[in-house]
């Protein structure tokens, strides 16, 4: 376990969904996440990081081919630290047109960056940004 780490960057790995529960563990605190252009697949992954790394300011899981949400069905909480998620390129169309995960927003009042292009986004589920209070 590493309790001080405040930054942890894994960008362009072959990090797995199986991966993240130690990715948690041993990076309990760390306030910046970057784990863009790995082979995570799961986008209640997202869900799990922002729930368990109560530090969190920036989430970057961009980059990432989702192809389901098999966790996640209710929304993070205490989510007040969180600032910045960026989700580029990860077939949200994808996931949203499936009707699943349409809570991810919901209690990131206090985010104020959100990275949601080259997604293909055609349509915006109703509702998707009910969460968010302000977005720059």
């Amino acid at each position: 376990s590493l309790p001080s780490l405040a930054f942890l960057i894994l960008r362009d790995n072959k990090l797995k969904p199986s991966s993240m529960s130690s990715v948690t563990a041993f990076a309990s605190n760390v306030m910046h996440l970057d784990v863009r252009d790995n082979r995570l697949t799961d986008l209640g992954d997202v869900y799990a990081l922002m729930s368990q790394l109560k530090r969190l300011k920036h989430l970057f899981f961009g980059g990432n081919v989702i192809r389901g949400c098999a966790r996640g069905p209710s929304a993070a909480t205490n989510l007040k630290n969180l600032k910045v998620v960026d989700l580029h390129s990860s077939s949200l169309q994808d996931i949203w047109s499936q009707s699943v995960c349409l809570n991810l927003f919901d209690n990131l009042g206090h985010v104020l960056g959100l990275n949601l292009s080259f997604n293909a986004l055609q349509s915006l589920p109703r509702g998707v940004f009910d969460g968010l209070a302000s977005v720059v």
